[in-house]
């Protein structure tokens, strides 16, 4: 009897869960945040025999409320890319539950896009576009696009939770028929929009024209870079913001 009872408290730690049954939940179940902003989340156990519910965080904390079974926290300026908000109750049988908040730091005002390069000179273009200091890379999406025919996309991996650099290159063909179109890299953290307060402009690149103009973007967590096509006489231009242009 004792063998079998020890298997059952085993199969419910495996399954995620106490001997006692009782969970942490979180809402929201998953955090989005800009590096340096705020937000809030709550913290609740299915069990009512609790003696109290606390969180432990650097950045809003609250120490053990006894007599809760529910609990909000306010995150305020979190600038720590490794921070792990955690909530925990204390059951009136002695036992503990912890468990950490997903959160996602993020960091938008990064998401800088380098003019593309063109590295050759011929029917096939390998067009290069760069983004720095951008995170997470885990949500990072880099496309390239001719008119409305998106032509390249790359997702990354990784694990990282500091700002990284990435780069992509994609071969673009331009003929004709593409005279006047557009040919422009797109840069997006792949985020909830509501969790993305701040817009991010747009810079148009376009050869033959005025330096570049800068507007707000319809779209949150977004950057772009566009040049425009002239197969007949195909030439890219790159705009820099001091109004220097280099021709290839």
């Amino acid at each position: 009897v004792a063998k079998n009872l020890y298997l059952i408290y085993v199969n419910c730690i495996l399954l995620g869960k106490r001997a006692h049954g009782c969970e942490i939940k979180f809402t929201p179940p998953m955090v989005y945040v800009v590096f340096g902003g705020s937000t809030s989340a709550n913290c609740r156990t299915t069990c009512n025999n609790t003696d109290g519910i606390g969180w432990e965080s650097s950045f809003g904390g609250t120490g053990l409320i006894e007599g809760r079974s529910t609990l909000d926290v306010n995150l305020v300026k979190v600038n720590d890319w490794s921070t792990e908000p955690k909530c925990y109750t204390v059951y009136s049988d002695g036992t503990q539950d912890i468990l950490a908040l997903p959160i996602t730091i993020y960091s938008p005002n990064g998401l800088n896009l380098s003019p593309p390069t063109l590295m050759a000179d011929s029917e096939y273009h390998l067009l290069q576009c760069s983004v720095f200091d951008v995170a997470p890379v885990n949500r990072l999406v880099i496309s390239w696009h001719k008119g409305d025919e998106m032509v390249y996309e790359q997702k990354f991996e990784g694990t990282d939770r500091r700002p990284v650099n990435k780069s992509v290159e994609a071969t673009v063909d331009v003929v004709a028929e593409d005279n006047g179109k557009k040919v422009w890299c797109e840069a997006k953290l792949d985020l909830p929009a509501e969790q993305s307060p701040q817009p991010i402009l747009n810079i148009l690149y376009l050869s033959e024209l005025p330096p570049p103009t800068f507007f707000k973007s319809d779209q949150i967590g977004v950057k772009r870079l566009c040049y425009v096509c002239a197969a007949k006489n195909f030439r890219l231009c790159r705009y820099h913001f001091k109004d220097i242009k280099k021709c290839f």
